[in-house]
Order: C-alpha cells, then sequence, then structure tokens
C-alpha cells in the first residue's frame, strides 16, 4: 500500500466473510494492491481508520485465472491448467474453488484470458 509517496507493506487473510483489519497501518488514505494467489492484482483506493477498511474489494471482484502469478492470464497459465485437468495435484488452477480442476476452472480462464492486473 502507498500513502503519497510512502509504501506501507502489511498483509492479512481475508475472514470468511470477505472483512480484513490492517492492523498497525496508520489512519488515512491508500491505494491498495489487492490479489488472490490465482487472481489478476487490482489497485483501489481506500482510507483505513483505527485499522477497518473503508472502500474495499470483494474476491468476486477480482478476475481469476493467473495460476503462476505473473499477473497476466495467457499460455502459460492455460499449460499449467492443462496439467491438472481432472488431476486434484495442482489446485493453483482451481480458479472456482470447488477443489477440482475441470472445465469450469477453464470457462473462468477463458473469461479473462490476455488480460493482465494493474500496476501501482
Amino acid at each position: 500500500m502507498a500513502s503519497d509517496t510512502s509504501v506501507v507493506v502489511a498483509t492479512d487473510t481475508t475472514t470468511p466473510d470477505g472483512s480484513y483489519t490492517l492492523n498497525g497501518v496508520a489512519d488515512g488514505s491508500y491505494k491498495l494492491l489487492v490479489k488472490h494467489p490465482s487472481s489478476l492484482r487490482r489497485v483501489i483506493n481506500v482510507t483505513i481508520t483505527g485499522g477497518a477498511v473503508v472502500g474495499g474489494i470483494a474476491i468476486s471482484d477480482l478476475l481469476m485465472g493467473d495460476a503462476n502469478g505473473d499477473n497476466t492470464i495467457n499460455a502459460f497459465d492455460l499449460g499449467i491448467l492443462g496439467g491438472a485437468f481432472n488431476q486434484g495435484s495442482d489446485t493453483r488452477p482451481d480458479f472456482n474453488s470447488d477443489a477440482t480442476v475441470n472445465a469450469f476452472d477453464l470457462g473462468v480462464m477463458g473469461a479473462n484470458y490476455n488480460q493482465s492486473g494493474e500496476n501501482p
């Protein structure tokens, strides 16, 4: 996250309902970089008040399909999905989190193919 020109690094895990707090981050306005391990990065403006984040983002708003974490959905990710298809050994391309890599994950990837995540 960045406020003006300074950089603050804070990592948190969301609760089951998707909410989160960023403890130890001073109150103020920030650009928040949001990335799920299999999604493209999003940059959003938020306000932090007492650790609470106002103006966050839901995981459903992230574009899924980035199996290798390089912030682009392309043939490299498709190769990972192909290698894990109906195998269950590699969960990175389980983009819909149903514990199976199948045609539904291919559909998720296809909808976002050739897209890249936002840069800070």
